[in-house]
């Protein structure tokens, strides 16, 4: 696996939405994220895992409410005055399948529908959108 671009929206100190390349080159392969304290080092690395893992990323089998719960203290605390709350983690990564890179977006986005936050999984592979069992599968 390797991380081509990640975009988080409203997640721990990023407000608002934040784009960062992580793609690499042949000849300039390595990535360093350096910061001050607070910066938001820790919370991409945790962006990351949440996005890519779900409630696994904390070791919860499904939506728990201690997953919920953590998600909820995650999102940034400004958005909670909006009258739209939505956060959401975006990685588009490069996986080899079958021997062939291929180009894969993963979202994990949450919204306030009526006070009960709601999450959403999407997967696309190039742009077609991954859904059923082989997103259940792409999940595991």
């Amino acid at each position: 696996m390797r991380i081509k671009e990640i975009t988080i929206k409203n997640f721990k100190s990023y407000m608002g939405e934040t784009t960062l390349n992580l793609d690499i080159e042949e000849d300039n392969n390595i990535i360093l994220i350096g910061g001050q304290n607070g910066a938001g080092k820790s919370s991409l690395f945790e962006a990351v895992k949440i996005c890519i893992y779900g409630p696994l990323a904390y070791g919860y089998q499904g939506m728990v409410s201690n997953y919920i719960h953590n998600i909820r203290k995650s999102i940034n605390d400004q958005i909670y005055s909006s009258e739209n709350v939505e956060s959401f983690i975006e990685l588009k990564l490069y996986l080899i399948v079958d021997g062939k890179e291929e180009l894969y977006t993963i979202k994990r986005r949450w919204t306030f529908n009526k006070s009960v936050l709601v999450e959403d999984f999407l997967v696309h592979l190039g742009d077609r959108e991954i859904i059923g069992e082989d997103k259940d599968r792409f999940e595991t």
